[in-house]
Parts: C-alpha cells; sequence; structure tokens
C-alpha cells in the first residue's frame, strides 16, 4: 500500500465533481487532498463532509471553514508580515488563528511545511510542490520574494520550535518567540 498523490486524489475528486455537475474551486479539492494524507477513502469521506456542509458549489474558504484547516492565506499573509519586519500584526494574525480554535502546533507545523514549499518554488525543484494552477504561481510569486538564507533559517528556527512544543509549558510563547526571530 503506498500514498496516492494529491495530483491523483484531486484529479480523481475532479472526476466526481464534473460527473455531479457541481462547482468546485481547485483549491477546495487540493486542500482536502492535503488532509487526506495519501488515503483516498480519507479524501472522499472529506469531500462528503463539504458537499453535505456547503452545497454544490464548493469554495476554498468555505471548504477550509468546514473541515477546520487553516488556510494557505494565512500562512502567505505570515510570511508576507515576517519579510516586512512586521512582527507586531504578525502576533497579531497569530493570536487571531488562535482565538479560531487552532492550536500553536498545526499553525507552526503549517508555517513550516509553506516555508519548505517556498524554497522548493524558488527553482528547480518547483516540481516538489504539490500544488496546481494558481497557487503554485502563487508560491512562486512568494517565493521570489523571499532569499534563500531566510528560508533555510526559517524552516531551521521552526523546525527546532516544532520540535520542542510538545514539552512546552507555554505553547504560544514559543511560537511567539519564533515568529519574532
Amino acid at each position: 500500500f503506498t500514498k496516492i498523490s494529491r495530483m491523483d486524489i484531486c484529479d480523481y475528486l475532479q472526476s466526481v465533481v464534473d460527473s455531479e455537475n457541481m462547482q468546485v474551486d481547485r483549491n477546495a479539492l487540493e486542500s482536502i487532498a492535503i488532509l487526506a494524507d495519501g488515503g483516498m477513502r480519507d479524501a472522499l469521506s472529506m469531500f462528503d463532509k463539504a458537499v453535505s456542509f456547503c452545497n454544490a458549489n464548493l469554495q476554498y474558504k468555505q471548504v477550509a471553514e468546514t473541515l477546520n484547516v487553516l488556510d494557505y492565506d494565512t500562512y502567505f499573509t505570515v510570511t508576507d508580515l515576517l519579510l516586512a519586519g512586521n512582527y507586531v500584526d504578525t502576533l497579531l494574525l497569530f493570536d487571531e488563528v488562535l482565538s479560531r480554535g487552532f492550536s500553536p502546533q498545526v499553525f507552526i507545523s503549517g508555517l513550516n511545511a509553506h516555508m519548505r514549499d517556498l524554497l522548493m518554488a524558488k527553482g528547480p525543484a518547483v516540481s516538489l510542490v504539490e500544488f496546481t494552477g494558481t497557487l503554485v504561481e502563487r508560491y512562486k510569486a512568494q517565493a521570489a520574494a523571499c532569499n534563500e538564507l531566510f528560508l533555510f533559517n526559517a524552516i531551521a528556527l521552526l523546525t527546532e520550535a516544532d520540535g520542542k512544543i510538545r514539552q512546552s509549558s507555554n505553547q504560544r510563547l514559543l511560537v511567539e518567540l519564533g515568529l519574532m526571530k
């Protein structure tokens, strides 16, 4: 048993969408594929849940809310704020994420994956970024604004914080310090 690629999951879900004459945002399907982590049964279950809550017109934001996923826009915004050196607004955005019910661990893990994907999107390794369409273009555009040293340092810092977060008595502070560094 091997994991099914995100692209294959998205394509299969798209075939379901087409056969049912539904309107679905491709980014919504990609978020389902990411959450499914290579499992088609999980992907179909999440797709079914999203359809039952959002009806036949699935948009990315609705699916993210329904499946309790921290959306891409959050990570793109955090990265823009970090690149601008605006740690105050970064911390306020992190507080908003926490108030929406996401754990510091989910946030830091997702931000780390985002930084990794930006690093891959900087050059010939872009094929390792498992997104398609407009989302890949967003990654390429933001990656162009990042220098490699920033991305390497961010990944190292976030990986270290992710490893420490489970034992931390104050997870929020650990993430806040990481964001400020």
